[in-house]
């Protein structure tokens, strides 16, 4: 009995420290985000080097492409390995080791000619992000291990102390563009981001699993009883649940297909200056930063697909009063109910998984999603920007609205919520 207090002690702290180490990783991923997202200084950069705007549009493709190609077969990996741990840490230093390589780049481009600059870039970045989705599947995994309760809170508190440092980080890029000429200020932005990357690294380092002599907990898939028995990977083709949850998720991305142009809209429909950029997007980053802790504490009480259904609605919101909306206070709410969608979203898609999935199968479970919605994400700004070219902002603010408002009714009437299964068969036992 001594010996079972004790191992519970143990394994206690281990929980306690993952928490901790996981809300710190979470922060810090900010600082990352700003050499390495397709949407802040890359395009930049690029359009130094090349006039073409099939590269500089490449950039995004690469960024889901490289990291959706992956996911599934490193889910099939991780189901088959003795140490999960180590996959999660090899990624993780394969990132790193790839945004070295990036800054190094910039350091020697100017000896470089610029086709040789690009096409070393793309290649870089190529393996960059699949090694970013190599690490997605194995930390998904090893969170559904490593963080026994409240994980939704604790990813949502890591998310919002990275928004905050998000701001930090918008002003001091701001401010760097301004001091530095090209390409020392890319220069810089690369190595703000790599010091990040390895503080980070440090952090993920700390990560510990649970005693291999400790029985990891295994929920069934909603729908089946014995999805902890399944370990092929097919569990996830297999669960009718899943595969319906799955449909209308993608209903949902509809809802993308704007994202990239309200700014744009706001600009042109109220003839507003440049600097109305970066005041929309502080209130979509604060919007975000502050949804993530809300959406973490109500998921881990009612259950994720909640979280997606009440997110989706203030997106839908959102995207239907840009189609209407006559004034400036009125538009700016729209990045606000974007915010709380988008960390919605993200924090439900991610925690939702370990309601469906026996925890053995959550990383086959995620990699499935994940390539679907990397897909559709990526295609959605190129179909808005189609029905923008034929129809007009408003009108395509309304086809995407009613995308959304589709999903949250498919969501309601045909989704099973494994969460509210669970709990009615307590009742219902009880």
């Amino acid at each position: 009995m001594a010996l079972l207090e004790a191992t519970h002690r143990d394994t206690t702290k281990i929980y306690r420290s993952n928490s901790i180490v996981v809300m710190i990783e979470g922060a810090l991923f900010s600082l990352i985000r700003l050499s390495i997202s397709p949407y802040l200084v890359l395009p930049y950069y690029i359009q130094h080097l090349t006039k073409s705007t099939f590269l500089i549009g490449l950039i995004s493709v690469v960024f889901v492409i490289g990291f959706a190609l992956p996911q599934v077969f490193m889910a099939k990996i991780i189901q088959r390995s003795q140490n999960r741990m180590r996959l999660l840490i090899l990624s993780a230093v394969a990132q790193r080791i790839c945004m070295f390589g990036l800054l190094l780049l910039t350091l020697v481009q100017t000896r470089l000619p610029d086709s040789l600059t690009v096409g070393l870039f793309f290649l870089i970045y190529f393996l960059f992000n699949i090694a970013r989705g190599c690490y997605s599947p194995s930390y998904v995994d090893f969170l559904g291990r490593g963080i026994s309760n409240h994980r939704g809170k604790i990813i949502g508190s890591g998310n919002f102390l990275g928004g905050v440092l998000n701001l930090f980080g918008a002003l001091l890029l701001t401010r760097l563009l301004t001091d530095l000429p090209y390409p020392q200020a890319i220069t810089a932005i690369m190595a703000v981001s790599f010091t990040g990357s390895l503080i980070s690294l440090g952090a993920i380092l700390c990560l510990k699993d649970v005693s291999k002599n400790e029985p990891l907990e295994v929920r069934p898939a909603a729908g089946n009883s014995n999805a902890g028995e399944d370990t092929s990977g097919n569990r996830a083709q297999r669960s009718p649940a899943f595969r319906t949850f799955l449909f209308w998720r993608a209903i949902l991305v509809g809802l993308e297909m704007m994202l990239s142009f309200y700014t744009l809209y706001g600009l042109e429909k109220f003839n507003l200056p440049a600097s109305y950029v970066g005041i929309f997007a502080a209130i979509l980053t604060i919007a975000d930063a502050l949804g993530n802790p809300f959406w973490g504490w109500l998921g881990d009480r009612v259950g994720y697909l909640r979280v997606i259904v009440a997110s989706t609605i203030l997106g839908s919101a959102g995207a239907l009063l840009a189609a209407f909306s006559a004034n400036l206070w009125l538009f700016s709410m729209i990045f606000l109910l974007n915010g709380l969608m988008l960390s919605g979203q993200v924090l439900g898609g991610m925690n939702i998984i370990y309601e469906y999935a026996a925890s053995r199968n959550v990383s086959i479970y995620v990699a499935y999603e994940q390539v679907m919605l990397s897909v559709l994400s990526s295609l959605a700004p190129v179909l808005g920007a189609g029905l923008i070219a034929k129809l007009g902002y408003s009108v395509s603010s309304l086809v995407a609205g009613s995308c959304g408002v589709l999903g949250v009714i498919g969501m309601q009437f045909y989704v099973r919520s494994p969460r509210l299964d669970l709990v009615g068969k307590k009742h219902k036992d009880s």
